[in-house]
C-alpha cells in the first residue's frame, strides 16, 4: 500500500499541475476572473493540505495554527464558489465572500481556546465547511437559461458528495463522542483515509473546472455558428437545427404547423436616409418586437437574411398563423422605431404559408411563403398575404 507521505506528495504534486493550467487561463481572454479565482483555490488547497497532513497534531491543532489552516481550506472552497459565479456572468457578493472565509477559522480558534472536547471542536468548524461545500455546488448545479454543461454537473456532484463525505464525518465525530465508538472521521489514525478521499474529490473537481472550460467554449463556437450576431435570433443555419424537432414533433402529432415570413418595407430607403447604423438597429428593435407577438417557447424566430425574418410556429393552424401576423404587422406599423433621438416609421409586408402533411419540408414551406411574401409587396406593402401553394 502507498503511505501517507507518498500519497501527499502525489496530491500535492497533482495540485501543481492543476495550478500551471490554471495560471496560464487567467491570462488568456475571456473568463479571466474565473480562472484566477480557481488558481487562488488550487493554491490554497496544495498549501492547506501541506500543512495540514504534515502536522503530528493533526486533526487536533493548538488554536492558531488551526484557525490558519481552516481559513486556508475555506478561502479554497469559496474561491471555487466565486470562481463559478464570475464564470456563469452572476455577480460575486463580497461581503459574504470575505465573512464565509471567517466563519470556519473562528469557529475552530474560538471553541479550541474554550478547550470544548476535541470531537466538538472538530465537529462544529466542519459544519461551516459542509455548508460552504453545499453552497459551491449549488452555484454549478442551479439551473439558469442555458442548459447544463456535463463537466458542470460532474464538478457540482463532486463538490455535493464531498460535503456528503464532511457530513459524515461530522456525524461520526459526535457518535464518538457522545457514545464512545470509534470515529471514523479525520483523526491520527486516519490520515491515511482522509487524504485519499480529499485527492479523489480534489481531482473530480478541478479536472471538471477544466473540462467544463473547454466545453463552454465549444458551446460558444456553436452558438456562435447559428447565431445572428446583429439581432440575437437564429441565423439560416440555426433555424435548420432549431426546426428539426420542431418539425419531428408536429409529424408525430400531426399537428398544424406554419411559417411566417417578414420583410421590412422600403429597408433600402431607411440605409439611404439614415445611415447604415441606424439600419442595424431598426433590425435589431425589429428583432426585440417579434418575440411580443410569437411568443410561445415551441416556435422558432430567426432572420433569414438582410431585412426579412422567418418564424416556424408549432401547433399552429393558417388561421392562428395569419392572426399572429395581422397583429405583428399592426405593432410594428403603430409605434415608430426611436433611433438616437429619431423617430423612423417602419412597416412590414409579412407571407404565411402552412406546412403540407404530406411535404413538410421547412424549404418548401419557406418557398411558399415567399411566394405570398411577394405577393404582399407587390400588392401595396404594409399586409398580409397568404398562399397555400
Amino acid at each position: 500500500m502507498v503511505d501517507v507521505v507518498t500519497l501527499l506528495i502525489t496530491s500535492v504534486t497533482a495540485r501543481a499541475g492543476f495550478l500551471i493550467v490554471f495560471l496560464l487561463y487567467s491570462f488568456r481572454p475571456g473568463a479571466v476572473t474565473a480562472y484566477r479565482f480557481w488558481t487562488l483555490s488550487i493554491f490554497c488547497s496544495a498549501l492547506g493540505l501541506w500543512i495540514t497532513y504534515q502536522d503530528p497534531r493533526f486533526p487536533n491543532f493548538e488554536a492558531g495554527k488551526g484557525a490558519l489552516v481552516y481559513f486556508i481550506v475555506s478561502l479554497s472552497v469559496v474561491s471555487v464558489r466565486a470562481g463559478a459565479r464570475s464564470f456563469f456572468g452572476v455577480p460575486i457578493d463580497q461581503p459574504p465572500f470575505l465573512w464565509t472565509c471567517l466563519v470556519p477559522p473562528l469557529v475552530y480558534w474560538a471553541t479550541a481556546t474554550a478547550q470544548l472536547p476535541p470531537a466538538y471542536v472538530l465537529a462544529l468548524t466542519q459544519c461551516g465547511l459542509v455548508y460552504m461545500l453545499c453552497t459551491a455546488s449549488l452555484s454549478f448545479l442551479k439551473v439558469r437559461k442555458r442548459t447544463l454543461l456535463p463537466a458542470q454537473i460532474l464538478v457540482g456532484s463532486a463538490l455535493a458528495f464531498y460535503a456528503l463525505a464532511l457530513a459524515g464525518t461530522v456525524g461520526s465525530l459526535l457518535i464518538s463522542e457522545i457514545f464512545g465508538y470509534p470515529a471514523l472521521g479525520p483523526n491520527s489514525n486516519n490520515v491515511y483515509l482522509s487524504v485519499f478521499i480529499d485527492q479523489t474529490f480534489s481531482v473530480l473537481i478541478y479536472v471538471g473546472l477544466i473540462s467544463m472550460t473547454l466545453e463552454e467554449a465549444q458551446r460558444q463556437m456553436q452558438v456562435a455558428a447559428t447565431t445572428d450576431l446583429l439581432t440575437g435570433l437564429a441565423n439560416r443555419r440555426g433555424l435548420e437545427e432549431r426546426t428539426l424537432a420542431v418539425i419531428g414533433a408536429g409529424r408525430r402529432g400531426r399537428r398544424p404547423m406554419a411559417v411566417l415570413i417578414a420583410d421590412i418595407d422600403h429597408f433600402k430607403s431607411i440605409n439611404d436616409l439614415y445611415g447604415h447604423s441606424h439600419g442595424d438597429i431598426v433590425l435589431k428593435q425589429f428583432a426585440e418586437r417579434l418575440p411580443v407577438v410569437v411568443k410561445r417557447q415551441e416556435d422558432v424566430l430567426a432572420r433569414w437574411g438582410g431585412e426579412e425574418f422567418v418564424a416556424v410556429l408549432h401547433d399552429a393552424t393558417l388561421e392562428d398563423a395569419t392572426r399572429l401576423a395581422e397583429l405583428l404587422c399592426r405593432a410594428i406599423e403603430s409605434r415608430p422605431f426611436e433611433v438616437e433621438g429619431m423617430t423612423i416609421p417602419v412597416t412590414a409586408s409579412i407571407g404565411v404559408a402552412p406546412f403540407r402533411q404530406e411535404q413538410p419540408l421547412l424549404e418548401h414551406a419557406i418557398h411558399i411563403a415567399d411566394a405570398a411574401l411577394y405577393e404582399a409587396k407587390r400588392t401595396g406593402r404594409n399586409r398580409v398575404c397568404v398562399r397555400l401553394a
